[in-house]
């Protein structure tokens, strides 16, 4: 918490530099934290989740935009220039998730907002069934004119922990200045 209140939103936006130090991190922990390889190629990419704010810091960061011109193809509906979508650079997908929450009045003398990114690798998420979808049917409500009809499954979506400690998962904090 006294980390996040040393962030300010001129030098600590969301920023390819912060995208790669991240990944660096990640590379450098113990345990490893695995990319994931794409099927058809084996590429290894990261998957960096950012909230909204965040995301536009790194659209507008030079670098990526230097990127997305320059190096990305010139058709509308390929380039980012030209639509939204994620923006991948230097072995990381970001993808921007606009429910992570902002943290308000946290940085630089309590005036800053703060935004968690997650950088992700293969090992981040599990997901776990204890009961397999199933169809249900009720037909005792509305005088048997209207049945009701529903899936019922039991399962849980949780980021992944050994020993107490969070698997495969590199969390930033960026300053995140509201829109004007």
């Amino acid at each position: 918490s006294t980390a996040l209140a040393t962030l300010d939103t001129t030098n600590d936006k969301m920023s390819a530099a912060v995208g790669g130090l991240a990944k660096r991190m990640a590379k450098l922990a113990d345990p490893h934290i695995r990319p994931f390889k794409t099927g058809t190629q084996g590429r290894e990419f990261f998957v960096m989740f950012c909230g909204s704010r965040a995301f536009r810091d790194l659209k507008a960061d030079s670098v990526i935009t230097a990127a997305n011109r320059d190096a990305r193809p010139r058709d509308v509906d390929a380039n980012p220039l030209f639509q939204d979508g994620d923006v991948i650079y230097d072995g990381v997908i970001y993808r921007e998730i606009p429910e992570i929450p902002v943290l308000q009045d946290v940085g630089d003398s309590a005036t800053t907002d703060v935004t968690p990114c997650f950088l992700c690798g293969a090992q981040a998420v599990g997901i776990a069934w204890g009961q397999k979808p199933t169809p249900r049917t009720d037909m005792l409500k509305d005088y048997s004119f209207r049945p009701g009809v529903a899936i019922e499954e039991l399962r849980r979506v949780q980021k992944l922990f050994f020993n107490g400690v969070q698997q495969g998962i590199v969390t930033t904090y960026v300053a995140s200045a509201p829109d004007t």
